[in-house]
C-alpha cells in the first residue's frame, strides 16, 4: 500500500502559527514562505519582535520584516501597497524577548493567547560562532528554555530550528528518526546519571563568570 502524500497545504490549514526570531535572516525567509505560498489557507500568524529601539514592537516589525528584500515576492504578487496589507491582516504583532521567561509575554497576552495558537516556531537565534559567551546563552540556550516554556503553558508543539550543532560530538550521518534519547557529549563522564538541562546550565554560567574574572 503506497504511503499517502503529503501536502504542506492540508497540514496547515487553519493552523495558527507563533513565530519568533522574524527579524533575523532565517525568520524573514520563513514567514515570508509561509505568507507567500499557504498565506491564503493559514490561519493567523502571531509573530514575536522585540521592540529594541523602535518606538513600539510594531513598528520594528513593519520597518524591519515587512519592508525587507526577502518580501518581494509578495510586492511582485500584491503589489507594494496591498502586500504590506496582506502581511498585517496575517499576521499579529506581540511584543516579547527571547531571553525572558515565556518569551517576555504578560500574563493578559498569554491568556489571550490560550487555545489560539496550534504551534510554535523558533526561528531567533545567533548564528555568529564567537557573539559575547552572556548574549549566546541568553539567546541560543536559555531562549530555547523559554520557548519550550511556553509551549507547555499554551499546551502545543515545539518546531525548533537549531543555529548549529545538535548531537555534540558525534560524527558521521545521523538521521532525522534516528533514536537519540538520553544522548548527549559528557554522557560517558556521569557515570549512568541522567542528563540534567539546569547542572548544564549552572555549569556554563560558573565557565562564563570564571571566564571573565580572567579576562
Amino acid at each position: 500500500m503506497e504511503s499517502p502524500v503529503l501536502s504542506v497545504s492540508d497540514a496547515l490549514a487553519g493552523k495558527r502559527v507563533l513565530l519568533t526570531g522574524s527579524t533575523g535572516f532565517l525568520g524573514k525567509v520563513t514567514l515570508t514562505m509561509l505568507l507567500h505560498r499557504y498565506g491564503e489557507v493559514l490561519g493567523r500568524v502571531w509573530v514575536l519582535v522585540r521592540r529594541g529601539s523602535s518606538t513600539s514592537a510594531h513598528a520594528r516589525f513593519v520597518e524591519k520584516v515587512v519592508r525587507s528584500e526577502p518580501f518581494q515576492p509578495l510586492r511582485d504578487r500584491h503589489g507594494d501597497d496591498r502586500a504590506e496589507a496582506f502581511v498585517l491582516e496575517r499576521c499579529r504583532v506581540l511584543d516579547g524577548d527571547i531571553t525572558e521567561p515565556l518569551l517576555g509575554l504578560s500574563e493578559e497576552t498569554l491568556q489571550q493567547l490560550a487555545g489560539q495558537v496550534d504551534v510554535v516556531v523558533n526561528c531567533a537565534g545567533l548564528v555568529s560562532f564567537n557573539p559575547p559567551l552572556e548574549v549566546g546563552l541568553k539567546i541560543n540556550t536559555f531562549g530555547v528554555r523559554n520557548a519550550v516554556e511556553l509551549c507547555k503553558r499554551l499546551g502545543v508543539p515545539l518546531v525548533h530550528v537549531s543555529t548549529a550543532f545538535v548531537v555534540g560530538n558525534r560524527t558521521g550521518l545521523v538521521f532525522e528518526d534516528e533514536e537519540i534519547a538520553g544522548y548527549f557529549p559528557r554522557k560517558a563522564e556521569l557515570d549512568g546519571r541522567d542528563f540534567s538541562l539546569q547542572n548544564e546550565l549552572d555549569d556554563a554560567a560558573r565557565l562564563v563568570k570564571r571566564l571573565r574574572e580572567q579576562a
